[in-house]
């Protein structure tokens, strides 16, 4: 019997907590997990890449996790992960943590690692053009003229960064607008004495 292919596009939390469920719950020669992520590694995606200290989970750790069964499964791979311990700006007075977001981000890739290193789980390294239906399976067309072909597509793109409102348009170019928050060092622009407009929430 030949494996089923599962694509799943999109390798950020939600694609890489199904890829990773996937290849734990089901055998290699009854399933094939393909993962289509342009960025380099699995798990992080818009949400979780961001390398700006400032940019932290909005929800303490206690309440995240890649493991419903085990609701404290992140708090105890943070305990244990040397990068975090001395990250003294995590803890609030209550007792809650909020590590910045590239930790969760290689939380999530740490525990796909291994199936990625097996070929359990298959990264393919781009981003997904259209989806065409064949007969009762589905081909992907990829950015890099590549083709997945697939018996099942699961899709977990994140959504696209906020258009620009018409009246701030003039602005696209000035070292003084930041459009995109989530831009590696793009809050290091502002000084403390700067006046700062922050539209949207």
């Amino acid at each position: 019997m030949t494996a089923v292919v599962v694509a799943i596009i999109g390798g950020g939390f939600s694609g890489t907590a199904i890829a990773y469920h996937l290849a734990a719950q089901t055998r290699r020669s009854d399933v094939e997990i393909v993962v289509i992520e342009p960025r380099e590694q699995l798990g992080g995606g818009l949400a979780y890449s961001s390398k700006d200290p400032a940019h932290r989970i909005n929800v303490p750790a206690a309440k995240m996790t890649m493991i419903s069964a085990e609701p404290e499964h992140f708090t105890r791979w943070l305990a244990n992960d040397v990068t975090s311990v001395g990250d003294v700006l995590a803890r609030t007075t209550r007792g809650d943590e909020f590590p910045q977001r590239s930790v969760f981000g290689r939380y999530v890739h740490n525990h796909v690692g291994p199936f990625l290193e097996t070929g359990r789980i298959w990264h393919e390294r781009s981003t997904a053009l259209n989806i065409t239906p064949v007969g009762q399976r589905y081909s992907i067309a990829l950015t890099d003229e590549k083709n997945v072909d697939a018996d099942i597509v699961v899709v977990t793109t994140t959504h696209p960064l906020p258009s620009i409102p018409n009246a701030l348009r003039p602005l696209i170019g000035s070292p003084r607008f930041i459009a995109d928050p989530y831009a590696e060092d793009a809050l290091h622009k502002i000084e403390q004495d700067h006046a700062v407009l922050v539209v949207g929430t």
